[in-house]
């Protein structure tokens, strides 16, 4: 419904798994990573674990898309709270193979000679077990069984195990110690942090040429991560029906009370992954607005700029209509004027205190002249859309230091002339040195011996090329080469 309304190609917040759509978050890319090590060894298991809705079968289906032209031939099996029989039978069914009657060792012979028959026309078949948490271990042990088919040293089948978190501990049991060592790669995907939860949201919404219409503020997108926890799942439901109640409102900025009134709602219809969230201050602290600086938007088409236009101008005809109303009441305007005391951050001009209204009540004329100067100065304060009587924070400027050229510059100045001072202090005493002592002096100095490092080596005989005769060895000490001979002492 909403998407013709802000000028979507399509629903961007699908539940199903969609591959045009994958984020590959930190976590995304580190299992896609694993998965392609794993598919590459064509052998064993393939484990991907992660909580409801993270987005694993998101992420098998997008390892597979980039495989399409290799000759593979895989199956997937999702309903896995099977028996072992049930299992084999579900299998054999996948790939479109049966045995004679209810014969377990039938269906087996025709499953390994369909095996057999892709690998030699040069295919690998591959085995997609979904919900494998739910198998039971009897279940896990016929899908061991199944890898074990091979030709020669060559694998025929490989699995893939989709599950939540459980599935890690049971594969942990002594009992599954045969199944967890074929095991080859393995990834656990959690769930998005702040600033993923809120790139996500621009890249799907990117991904169906959304134009910034609408907006979502800072405050919007905390209340999604609050309620969601980052799952993709959640932030795709809350999202959905964010944008469906701003659409059916008629606004092009979704703010923090449309948020909180979507939680509202669904708090209300959904028991389980919404009925726990509980706002706090923190929780809206850290968060930047859609679109942003880092997000490119697409042009927005004739027909949405134009109803953006005309909600613009009902809102500008509306708030023009509240501040009529409130020239009309002086007496009101001037109190909700006078509530708007200077708190930190805020230059109230001194001329619109109480004090100043109370002595202007005297003449009508100068009061309503107040009046009209305290909108004009309202108007200047506030963001359209904002009135002078709600409770306004102040924004206050953040001065970046390190965003100005010329503090960099200042900074490095500094540095250098800190640098050039300590070479110029070491190069003077070393001159000096040299001048007292001279160059040998100082060598000296620097590599003078100390009598204990002589103790720790023996002497070299040494022979003469001349007569082939062994000379006495010769010892260093200080600066004087002395002769050491047994038996007497050399100079």
């Amino acid at each position: 419904m909403y998407e013709s309304f802000y000028g979507l190609s399509a629903s961007p917040f699908r539940l199903v798994p969609d591959t045009r759509f994958f984020y590959a978050s930190s976590g995304h890319k580190r299992g896609l990573a694993y998965l392609r090590y794993g598919l590459h060894q064509g052998q064993g298991f393939v484990v991907v674990t992660g909580r409801p809705g993270t987005g694993k079968s998101t992420l098998v289906q997008t390892l597979f898309s980039e495989l399409s032209g290799q000759q593979l031939v895989v199956a997937s099996l999702t309903s896995t709270n099977l028996g072992a029989a049930d299992i084999l039978q579900a299998v054999g069914h996948s790939f479109d193979v049966y045995g004679e009657g209810n014969n377990k060792a039938s269906l087996l012979i025709a499953i390994e000679n369909f095996l057999k028959a892709k690998t030699r026309q040069g295919k690998r078949v591959i085995l997609i077990v979904d919900e494998a948490h739910n198998l039971p271990q009897v279940s896990l042990e016929e899908l061991r069984m199944l890898s074990n088919f091979q030709i020669g040293d060559q694998p025929l089948l490989q699995i893939m195990l989709l599950g939540q978190h459980q599935l890690p501990d049971m594969l942990a049991r002594p009992d599954m110690e045969q199944l967890s060592q074929r095991v080859i790669a393995s990834c656990h995907l959690k769930p998005l942090n702040k600033i993923e939860t809120r790139a996500y949201i621009g890249h799907r919404l990117q991904c169906v040429g959304w134009c910034g219409d609408p907006s979502i503020s800072a405050e919007a997108v905390a209340v999604v991560y609050a309620a969601s926890t980052g799952i993709p799942r959640l932030i795709n439901i809350f999202c959905d029906r964010m944008f469906l109640a701003a659409s059916l409102d008629g606004k092009h900025a979704i703010d923090l009370q449309q948020a909180k009134a979507v939680l509202a709602e669904l708090q209300q219809e959904v028991a389980g992954s919404f009925s726990t969230v509980k706002l706090e201050v923190d929780d809206l602290i850290g968060f930047e607005p859609l679109p942003g600086d880092d997000f490119s938007v697409a042009p927005m088409p004739a027909n949405v700029a134009e109803k953006k236009a005309q909600a613009d101008e009902h809102s500008s005809s509306t708030a023009e209509h509240v501040q009529t109303d409130e020239r009309s009441e002086p007496d009101n305007a001037v109190a909700a004027v006078d509530d708007k005391q200077p708190t930190a951050g805020c230059d109230f001009e001194p001329s619109f205190s109480g004090d100043t209204a109370s002595e202007s009540n005297a003449d009508a004329t100068d009061q309503n002249q107040l009046m009209n100067d305290a909108s004009d100065f309202v108007q200047q304060r506030f963001e359209p859309g904002e009135q002078p009587g709600f409770d306004v924070e102040p924004r206050v400027a953040q001065v970046r230091w390190w965003k100005n050229p010329l503090a960099i510059i200042v900074l490095l100045a500094v540095v250098l002339v800190f640098v050039a001072l300590i070479f110029m202090t070491d190069i003077k005493k070393v001159s000096n040195r040299i001048l007292t002592d001279g160059f040998f002096g100082v060598s000296n100095t620097l590599l003078q011996l100390q009598p204990e490092m002589m103790l720790q080596f023996e002497p070299l005989p040494v022979t003469d090329p001349a007569n082939q005769t062994e000379l006495p060895a010769l010892l260093l000490e200080g600066n004087i080469i002395v002769s050491v001979e047994d038996g007497m002492n050399g100079t």
